[in-house]
């Protein structure tokens, strides 16, 4: 593919960063509002906000993969050595959760009403009767 002209890098650059509004994506780089929603529909410039997303996206993840050990002891040091107890329990649970997964609770009741597709209240209270809860 061919390379933008130095303009249109910037502009497509500001655009996929997120951080502008486009009128001033468009004053910064010297055009009006109405060029920059041609170029923004340009192939070549959709292609060079994705790729330059894409690159933004993977700058990211590398700095944060670079910080998770870190992350983790700090985490680990807070659950072991935190001054009140709150901290520590919030750590320790935190490294249960994303060490173990959430404890979570899900129950599926397929319902049937005994008086036909219309529940009413004594349905309900048939139905739920007749649920069996493991403590």
């Amino acid at each position: 593919m061919k390379e933008l002209p130095q303009n249109k890098q910037h502009a497509a650059f500001l655009i996929a960063s997120g951080m502008m509004e486009k009128q001033d994506i468009a004053m910064e780089v010297g055009i009006n509002r109405g060029t920059l929603w041609l170029w923004e529909k340009s192939p070549e410039m959709i292609a060079e906000v994705d790729r330059l997303k894409r690159e933004m996206k993977t700058q990211g993840q590398n700095f944060l993969m670079g910080k998770v050990n870190r992350t983790v002891n700090e985490i680990y040091n807070l659950a072991m050595n935190g001054e009140s107890e709150k901290v520590r329990l919030d750590a320790l649970k935190y490294i249960a959760d994303q060490s173990l997964g959430k404890a979570v609770s899900k129950m599926e009741i397929a319902l049937d009403s005994p008086t036909g597709n219309n529940f009413n209240d004594n349905d309900i209270k048939q139905v739920f009767d007749t649920i069996e809860v493991e403590e």
